[in-house]
């Protein structure tokens, strides 16, 4: 334990990681000494644990449901409280180099149409002190690209509207200056006035660390809190993406900022990523979405592209020729009058062998900025079973459609 002390200290005094980041170190860490000694953390020895014991906890995750993606953060993390036992306690090896872990998929980054987020801040109401700041929350993190940690810890006195930037202090403490425009410098001190016309909310003019963003009885807003305030906006006002979350309004700023022909270059400032490949995901997104349109719109580019892919699941047994010819002609139908759908995923199971309608189908379809479209149908055989889902994902898709 003392070792893993040392190890966070480290992180945060020489290495000026942010409070966040740390506190995640230490979760992953702390989990593991607690399965690695049965319960008993102050039992570790970390200087004596081998690549078998690190897979032993690995494998524990897998079996516990843990995506790939937090089982290889939580093995980065292993690997550089290791690193640092070897650079400052003489360990010869690291045994968490050696851990093979399954990929990730490179999934894109989630974001939200310039014309919703315009809608989402045209229509907030703007009458009572909670309206306003909910309102400041979501136009301060779609107009400046900010993190959630970076809101949350938003200073009144680094807002300066009259310069028209922001001074935010970001990871590893590094500080970056953003641009603000004229609508959201007004939108602050709209904001401000109505806080500080109220003793319960407003703030010290003479306390440097007064946050700019308070709740309802004058405290620092949090993460949960800045979470729950940008999904029931968002999904108030009807916005259709995976994901409704601080971070997503993120990726909206930037992807928005590189269709509207910023350079990448600026993007990695304002966003204040160390490295540029952090930002070149959003050029993906861009020409992802530069390719669908041109699908769409182009008469041509249809008879040019391969078929799109179908994953057909059969559970517990195998499926024949004839019923995967016939699944993939019914999806290749579907996706003629619609062709915004990029891929889909089928499965089939026999459910309760001993009674009628006990074949279960299950059709999902991914279509952008839309959430994964399902039906979930049983019959007494899977060819109407795949029907009645097709049945019921054509007015789905009918309605997404008239919503455009």
């Amino acid at each position: 334990m003392e070792l893993i002390n040392q190890f966070l200290d480290h992180l945060s005094h020489e290495l000026n990681y942010s409070t966040l980041t740390v506190s995640a170190y230490r979760t992953d860490l702390m989990a593991w000494a607690d399965f690695a000694t049965a319960g008993h953390p102050e039992l570790l020895q970390p200087l004596d644990v081998t690549t078998s014991d690190l897979r032993q906890w690995i494998g524990s995750l897998g079996r516990e449901g843990c995506s790939p993606r937090t089982i290889r953060r939580k093995a980065s993390s292993l690997r550089s409280f290791f690193r640092f036992l070897m650079c400052h306690h003489g360990l010869k090896s690291n045994p968490a180099s050696a851990l093979t872990l399954a990929k990730i998929p490179k999934d894109l980054p989630v974001y939200i149409r310039p014309d919703d987020t315009a809608r989402v801040l045209d229509d907030a109401p703007t009458d009572t002190f909670a309206e306003l700041r909910d309102r400041l929350i979501i136009d301060l993190l779609y107009s400046t690209g900010i993190r959630c940690s970076e809101l949350t810890g938003l200073l009144d006195r680094a807002t300066d509207t009259s310069r028209g930037e922001l001074k935010v202090l970001g990871k590893r403490n590094k500080e970056r200056i953003i641009p603000i425009g004229p609508e959201l410098c007004q939108a602050i001190e709209d904001y401000r006035s109505t806080r500080d016309s109220s003793p319960a909310t407003a703030i010290s003019p003479a306390d440097p660390t007064a946050p700019l963003l308070v709740r309802d009885d004058g405290l620092p807003l949090y993460r949960k809190f800045v979470y729950n305030v940008v999904h029931r906006t968002l999904s108030e006002e009807g916005v259709h993406a995976s994901r409704l979350s601080p971070h997503v309004l993120r990726h909206s700023f930037a992807t928005d900022m590189l269709n509207s022909g910023a350079p990448l270059t600026s993007v990695q400032t304002l966003l204040g990523h160390q490295s540029l490949t952090s930002t070149q995901v959003y050029t993906h997104v861009t020409y992802s979405e530069l390719k669908h349109n041109y699908q769409l719109a182009h008469p041509r580019a249809l008879k040019k592209e391969e078929k799109m892919e179908t994953n057909i699941k059969a559970i517990h047994f195998d499926i024949s020729e004839k019923l995967t010819s016939f699944i993939n002609k019914k999806i290749e139908k579907l996706t003629r009058r619609y062709p915004e759908v990029m891929s889909a995923e089928v499965s089939l199971r026999v459910v309760k062998p001993e009674t009628a309608l006990n074949k279960q189908a299950i059709v999902s379809l991914s279509v952008p900025q839309e959430r994964e479209q399902v039906a979930d149908k049983t019959a007494d055989t899977f060819e109407e079973a795949i029907d009645l889902c097709l049945e019921a994902l054509d007015r789905q898709l009918e309605k997404i459609k008239n919503k455009k």
